[in-house]
C-alpha cells in the first residue's frame, strides 16, 4: 500500500484495490477521523490497515484539503510524557510526538501506563516532518483493561452434542 502526500489534480481518478478506477473523494465528503476516540484508533481495528505493521496514507479533511496519516504497530523502544518511539517487526523505527489530546487506550490510561517493551498500535497525523500521535492502543494492557476472563480459557472438556 502506498500513498502520496501531494493533492490529486481536479478530476483525477484513483485506482481502487480491485483494479478499476474510483472517483477521487470530495474533500468534504466525510470527516477525516470519524472513529477518533474509539478503541482501536480511527476505525482501523487492532491490526492496523489491512494488518499492516507500518504505513502512511492520505485522507480527506472534513473542512477541505487532505491530511497525511501514519500508522504503526510494534514494540515500544522509548517513551516519555511527550513522545513514543516504536519499532515494527520489519525493523522500521519512528518517533511520534504525544500531545495532551493523544487518546491512549481509549482514554482509560495516560501515556504513563505505556512502558518500553509493550506492543502498541499508533495512529498519527503528519504535519511537515512531525508525526503527532492521535491514538495509541497498548496491546500489552488489554487483559488488564478488561479484567479477569478477558482471555477466556479453553473449556476443560469438549462440548457434547445432543442427539435427538
Amino acid at each position: 500500500m502506498a500513498a502520496t502526500s501531494g493533492s490529486p489534480t481536479s478530476g483525477a481518478a484513483a485506482v481502487s484495490p480491485a483494479g478499476g478506477a474510483a472517483a477521487t473523494p470530495s474533500p468534504s465528503a466525510r470527516p477525516a477521523f470519524p472513529h477518533q476516540g474509539r478503541p482501536g484508533g480511527m476505525g482501523f481495528g487492532c491490526g492496523g490497515v489491512f494488518g499492516a505493521v507500518h504505513g502512511q496514507f492520505v485522507v480527506p479533511r472534513s473542512g477541505g484539503g487532505f491530511q497525511t496519516v501514519d500508522t504503526q504497530r510494534g514494540s515500544v523502544t522509548g517513551v516519555s510524557a511527550t513522545s513514543i518511539t516504536v519499532k515494527s517487526a520489519d525493523g522500521f523505527i519512528k518517533t511520534y510526538q504525544v500531545a495532551s489530546s493523544t487518546n491512549v487506550d481509549a482514554q482509560r490510561n495516560g501515556i504513563g501506563s505505556v512502558k518500553t517493551g509493550h506492543q502498541v498500535m499508533v495512529m498519527a497525523t503528519v504535519s511537515g516532518g512531525t508525526a503527532t500521535a492521535v491514538s495509541i492502543l497498548d496491546f500489552s494492557l488489554l487483559p488488564a483493561m478488561h479484567g479477569p476472563g478477558w482471555n477466556h480459557p479453553a473449556p476443560s472438556a469438549a462440548p457434547t452434542a445432543a442427539t435427538g
